[in-house]
């Protein structure tokens, strides 16, 4: 008799699992099919495996499996019952780590048919920069082909859908594609990618098998703090966001950015203001809204109030000037999604504060009022 214990107790009447012989098993089915896979999982780093031998000797006994060890605090929490979904958070995951796709492979020995992976990096309010490799060998797709422009790879198709095919899908939590791979991706690794956003890694394999598993991916990931600096209420001042670092080993490979800041303009009542945005590249002679754009929105003042987009402004597009509604606050959105190098800066500045109360001005005419002006500027340049 087999018994497992997951809590490390010994005692027969803890064991979560337990056979009795004779019982055999085989990895494929009279038809050639692989069978299901039983898999035992422990609720804490102990394992106790007890096998209680029949009263009959019988020589031709035994028992055959794998097993596998599972870091969670570098390779992310396991999702219960799933061999290859996990989860890296922040909060309270190691700062940095590495881990391997697909996950779980010793215990894939007996597995065969369509296999999905997915791992999710929770940013908790700061940043992630993650970086992808493989040690494949370039192997072509007749079906997908792998295509990286300036802003993300992608995976082109050929009559076919892209789960019938293999690749690595990088996605937000809300199914937005960041980036994907298939067919002989080698030349578009490494590729790193600093986000501000939770990201999904998606793994593959239309078709799975021991003796073929598939394209191999490594990531090494790092939190960081946030990309987007917080807006001060001060009378003038700049943000500026702060990108990781590019170290000489990442040199040589495709770095991406994928970052969404936010940032509310209030207004004092009485005043009115006005916003500059400028926006410049060497690389970019026309205007990219794909790579980086800023939005500026009015928002509702009462309950029922709907926001009002007012201006939506790209990188290549020179400057622009925007006037704020009175009275109204204002968000300032801003998306990277281009390689590292596109950088913005903001500055503002509070000018010619003056009363909140209108007053009466005889050059505005008989039925005229002249509002004093709280003029408030707001650069934002890119570069």
């Amino acid at each position: 008799m087999l018994e497992v214990h997951s809590e490390g107790a010994a005692d027969a009447d803890s064991a979560s699992y337990r056979r009795c012989s004779p019982a055999l098993r085989t990895v494929r089915g009279p038809l050639g099919r692989a069978t299901a896979t039983e898999k035992i999982w422990s609720s804490t780093n102990k394992m106790f495996m007890s096998l209680r031998p029949r009263s009959e000797d019988r020589q031709d006994d035994f028992v055959e499996g794998a097993y596998m060890f599972h870091n969670a605090a570098s390779e992310g929490q396991l999702a219960s019952g799933q061999l290859c979904h996990a989860e890296t958070n922040a909060a309270s995951s190691a700062r940095a780590g590495q881990l391997t796709m697909p996950e779980g492979a010793p215990l894939l020995w007996d597995f065969e048919g369509p296999l999905h992976c997915r791992h999710v990096f929770r940013v908790r309010g700061g940043s992630l920069q993650l970086e992808v490799t493989s040690s494949d060998q370039p192997r072509d797709s007749p079906h997908c082909l792998t295509s990286c422009a300036d802003n993300r790879c992608r995976c082109l198709l050929d009559l076919v859908a892209l789960h019938d095919v293999d690749h690595l899908q990088l996605l937000t939590t809300d199914g937005r594609p960041i980036g994907c791979l298939c067919g002989n991706f080698t030349g578009a690794l490494p590729l790193i990618l600093n986000t501000n956003r939770d990201v999904i890694v998606s793994y593959t394999v239309a078709h799975f098998m021991w003796a073929a598993i598939g394209p191999n991916f490594t990531f090494q990931y790092s939190f960081g703090d946030t990309f987007c600096p917080p807006l001060l209420e001060a009378p003038q001042g700049r943000l500026s966001p702060t990108w990781p670092a590019v170290t000489a080993a990442h040199r040589d490979g495709r770095v991406f950015n994928f970052v969404r800041c936010a940032w509310t303009l209030v207004t004092p009542p009485g005043t009115a203001q006005k916003l500059m945005i400028t926006a410049s590249s060497e690389n970019v002679s026309a205007a990219s809204c794909d790579r980086l754009n800023a939005s500026v929105t009015s928002l509702g003042r009462g309950p029922h109030a709907l926001d009002s987009l007012l201006d939506v402004f790209c990188l290549g597009q020179g400057h622009r000037s925007v006037p704020l509604r009175p009275g109204a606050n204002h968000t300032v959105s801003l998306t990277s999604l281009g390689p590292a190098a596109a950088t913005f800066r903001m500055e503002w500045k509070l000018e010619n504060r003056s009363l909140a109360t209108a007053t009466l001005s005889s050059a505005a005419g008989a039925h005229g009022w002249a509002w004093p002006w709280s003029l408030l500027l707001l650069c934002v340049g890119i570069t």
